[in-house]
């Protein structure tokens, strides 16, 4: 029986679970997302595939027929600071979450947020895949070209040695990547943000070391502070680590590493273009 609150108890609460089954003669493959919910694509005699969200009764009573393993190493979106009204204006002064209205005078470390697209090296018997933000996430060509012959080619061991399991978490940016990224160099490539083993979050130092024994470039940091720090260091204007240009904003997260009673990860951003 599949209850669409809550996982399987074998199943990590933070990752995907898949499964197919047989529901009114059509076959679908159950999804649990990282909110812990249940989503399904749905495929009809005929073979046309559609997508739809199931309710707690709907899916009472249903078998589990085979169950399939998904990847499930998406990267959760991260809230920014302040809540944002109707039109997606920021409104300051209103958090978004009490952790952060809670945490906002503790110490918070930033990192440069750069302006690409979210790619994820995910390591697993031996190989290396390269993903998008999402499964079904298109990468351009010419960066996933550039990350296969630039980092997978000669570091592929060194990858492996570090990360046999798991998933590095970075941006795909330079020319041709965002409006803009040509500012960070001329042609395209990877820059590490995370990493994540085990289920395991790893701390910025322990990113670091594996960044620079696989020869990976990582985000910078730029300080640590409050979060009125960070806003105002956005606000007054932060020039990139990589130019005479603005940074797209930053990240911060909590010097010690915290988690809400959802299991999630208390990480916040703010960018630049929100003081527009």
């Amino acid at each position: 029986m599949v209850n669409p609150k809550r996982p399987e108890s074998d199943v990590p609460a933070m990752t995907i679970a898949a499964a197919r089954q047989c529901v009114c003669g059509r076959e679908i493959e159950v999804h649990q997302n990282t909110e812990g919910y249940y989503y399904g694509i749905c495929v009809n005699h005929n073979g046309t595939k559609y997508s739809r969200s199931f309710t707690y009764e709907e899916l009472q009573g249903y078998r589990i027929m085979a169950p399939v393993q998904s990847a499930g190493t998406e990267y959760s979106k991260i809230k920014s600071v302040y809540m944002r009204d109707e039109q997606g204006k920021m409104q300051f002064g209103k958090f978004s979450t009490p952790e952060f209205e809670y945490l906002c005078e503790n110490e918070w470390q930033f990192t440069e947020k750069v302006d690409g697209t979210n790619i994820r090296l995910i390591t697993e018997d031996g190989k290396i895949k390269i993903g998008g933000k999402t499964e079904r996430a298109q990468i351009p060509t010419k960066l996933y070209d550039a990350i296969s012959m630039n980092l997978l080619d000669p570091y592929k061991e060194r990858i492996l040695e570090k990360v046999p399991n798991g998933v590095l978490y970075g941006e795909g940016f330079g020319a041709g990547i965002q409006k803009g990224g040509g500012n960070y160099g001329q042609q395209p490539g990877f820059i590490l943000f995370d990493v994540k083993i085990d289920g395991y979050w790893l701390r910025r130092d322990d990113v670091i070391d594996i960044a620079d024994h696989c020869l990976i470039p990582y985000v910078p940091c730029v300080g640590c502070g409050t979060l009125y720090q960070m806003i105002l260091k956005v606000e007054d204007g932060l020039n990139s680590t990589w130019g005479n240009f603005p940074a797209e904003g930053i990240v911060a997260r909590p010097v010690v590493e915290m988690f809400n009673r959802a299991g999630h990860r208390i990480i916040t951003k703010i960018k630049g273009k929100d003081f527009v």
